[in-house]
């Protein structure tokens, strides 16, 4: 579907203002000097009176420029009705020799086998000047969807004939043995009578440059949609309907010499009576005359690339000036075009599905200039046209289909990692105690603030049936559901070693035991247990490599405990050393996870334990309900919720 659009053209609208945009941005290019203008401007109106002028005026014309050596004379104006002067004008049409005037033909809508048709004339000259005249041209220009002019057909094919009212040169035949008569217009078809044959009526500038260039009958021939050879010396490519693309040189008035009717007039007369002329008249010697309208108001100018009245005299002029200089611009082949398209297509498809979406778009932008600087180098410098807004738009297209297929593609993975991480959640918090014991001998609480991301922290705390009271807390690595499943495992072993054992080394070297027998995936986790004979007035802990419990004495320097033996659970085989200590009431006991030490701020400083140390020492006299509150408002204000990044979890005990 997308090779059809480039196929089909289907964006042409745009590509047509993309041409127009290089021919106005591209360097002048030389035009021939070969070529001169003699226009019906304003000032010759403003002499000679109201257009139509009168024919003995264009007599004189002719009879100026046949004198001063003009090579071609060229009318861009109708001679079709009856004047009293046209005895005097087919005079100087016949001693001349080389006049030629233009018809317009009545152009059916549609092409056929790839060349334009007409079903008559539109306007034509009188007879006895089309007799006399050096050959006969149409002046039809096929208009774009815009309304804008930027191609003529060079032929168009007349239906059938019957045999030129006479023979001039040059006639070639195309591939169907169709007549390519450059000579006074075919007769139209339903005055055809007897032997019937094809004929093409050619375009008046055509004409004359094929004159101008001698080429012979023989050596014409037309590939309809695709070139017309004039000999071995010079190829014009056509389009598809057999239209060639007019070379505009640049903007009416700048390139080619002009010069005014009425003041070429005036010099003829001049030097006919001996007086001084207002031009040189042998400005005009070897030089092809284009003769027309350019007075403001009148019908013969059309919009082109670069403005919107521009005279037909100017599109004679470069189409002779391309014939002369055998460069024309040429559309690029359909396969070019889908060359370049899927090569880009699949650049900038590969690049979408590889990259960030900033960096994709900057490869867009990238490929897109290049795309642009590419286009402008081959139509300055080999007329070719390629096409630019259809692969430009397609790029853009594939590149928002595939920046949205990989913002749904994550959309959709990071929606069943969050169903993960909720099971998850809910895995986590179903392990941990729905309420916390109730002694005479503390005051206790816990708080677990989780994050986005499961982190896997855990806690406990039970009473054994002589009292002590056991406390545990512990930090799974990992995340997700793995982390808590491997979790649920850790604390059912937990509390079934610690059940059979009331010594927290002996629990932990069990429960690693069976950790490292039965985990897998790489987890492992860190604890600390510890476990409170209030009788005795002392604490017996063991560390699994989890951070160390903050002690507060109610008089004293407060401690961090931690024992000598100790690594991570489920890593290795490993030692765990016993640590004990004494305590008193009014004592607390802080025991906490990473997720509060690691916490961090806008400037990326950490929260760290001797800020929860100085936190609690503060706080000591209030109630444990209140301290723990005080905790988090602590933690909250350095690192606000949104920013947080592990599960805090952390328990205080105070002993009463």
């Amino acid at each position: 579907m997308i090779a059809a659009g480039s196929y089909f053209h289907v964006l042409d609208g745009y590509e047509l203002d993309t041409l127009d945009w290089r021919f106005r941005i591209r360097p002048q290019i030389p035009v021939t000097d070969r070529v001169i203008f003699v226009e019906i401007s304003d000032d010759t109106i403003a002499q000679l009176g109201r257009f139509p002028l009168d024919r003995s005026y264009h007599a004189t014309l002719i009879e100026a420029l046949s004198e001063a050596g003009a090579k071609a004379i060229v009318f861009d104006i109708f001679f079709s009705e009856e004047h009293p002067q046209d005895d005097q004008l087919e005079m100087a049409i016949n001693r001349a020799g080389n006049v030629y005037l233009p018809y317009v033909l009545a152009m059916e809508p549609k092409p056929k086998a790839h060349m334009p048709q007409a079903r008559g004339y539109a306007a034509r000259n009188l007879e006895r000047f089309a007799t006399v005249a050096r050959g006969q041209g149409h002046i039809n220009v096929m208009p774009d969807p815009d309304g804008k002019f930027r191609k003529v057909p060079l032929y168009v094919h007349f239906g059938k004939v019957s045999k030129p009212l006479h023979s001039l040169p040059p006639v070639g035949r195309d591939r169907e043995g169709g007549n390519l008569a450059h000579s006074p217009s075919p007769i139209p078809s339903h005055q055809g009578r007897g032997n019937e044959k094809k004929e093409y009526s050619p375009y008046l500038s055509l004409i004359v440059g094929a004159n101008l260039l001698e080429t012979e009958s023989a050596d014409m021939s037309l590939e309809a949609g695709r070139s017309l050879l004039l000999g071995k010396r010079l190829k014009i490519p056509l389009d598809e309907n057999s239209n060639v693309l007019i070379n505009f040189s640049g903007k009416w008035g700048k390139g080619y010499r002009h010069f005014s009717y009425a003041d070429v007039l005036r010099s003829h007369i001049s030097r006919s009576s001996g007086e001084e002329p207002v031009l040189d008249l042998n400005v005009f010697k070897d030089k092809v005359c284009l003769i027309g309208l350019t007075a403001e108001g009148t019908t013969d100018v059309h919009p082109s690339p670069f403005e919107p009245l521009f005279p037909s005299l100017g599109i004679h002029a470069d189409l002779l000036n391309s014939m002369f200089s055998g460069k024309f611009i040429i559309r690029a082949p359909r396969l070019w075009n889908l060359v370049i398209l899927f090569l880009m297509a699949l650049a900038i498809g590969w690049a979408a599905m590889k990259t960030k979406p900033l960096k994709g778009f900057f490869i867009l932008s990238g490929m897109t200039i290049l795309l642009v600087l590419g286009g402008i180098v081959v139509f300055n410098f080999w007329g070719v046209w390629v096409d630019l807004i259809y692969p430009a738009s397609v790029m853009a297209a594939i590149y928002l289909l595939c920046t949205l297929y990989n913002y749904l593609t994550e959309w959709k993975a990071r929606m069943v990692m969050e169903e993960e991480l909720r099971i998850a959640q809910k895995i986590q918090l179903s392990f941990l105690p729905k309420s916390l014991p109730l002694t005479p001998e503390i005051e206790l609480a816990a708080r677990m603030l989780t994050a986005k991301q499961v982190g896997g922290d855990l806690y406990d705390c039970f009473t054994f049936n002589d009292g002590q009271l056991g406390v545990m807390i512990g930090d799974v690595t990992g995340k997700g559901i793995p982390a808590s499943l491997f979790m649920a495992m850790v604390v059912g072993s937990f509390k079934f070693y610690a059940v059979l054992e009331n010594q927290p080394q002996e629990t932990l070297l069990r429960l690693n035991e069976k950790l490292i027998k039965e985990a897998s995936a790489g987890l492992f986790v860190t604890l600390f247990y510890a476990i409170f004979d209030f009788k005795k007035g002392k604490v017996i802990f063991a560390n699994g490599g989890h951070l160390p419990v903050l002690y507060i004495p109610k008089e004293g320097k407060s401690q961090f405990l931690d024992v000598e033996d100790g690594l991570p659970l489920g890593m290795m085989e490993s030692k765990y050393s016993e640590g004990e200590k004494s305590f008193s009431p009014g004592d607390i006991f802080v025991f906490y996870t990473d997720g509060i030490t690691e916490a961090k701020n806008a400037n990326d400083e950490m929260y760290d334990k001797e800020r929860l140390k100085v936190l609690v020492e503060k706080h000591r006299h209030r109630p444990v309900a209140e301290l723990i509150q005080t905790i988090e408002d602590d933690l909250r204000r350095f690192e606000p919720p949104q920013n947080q990044h592990d599960d805090i979890t952390y328990i205080v005990l105070k002993v009463i």
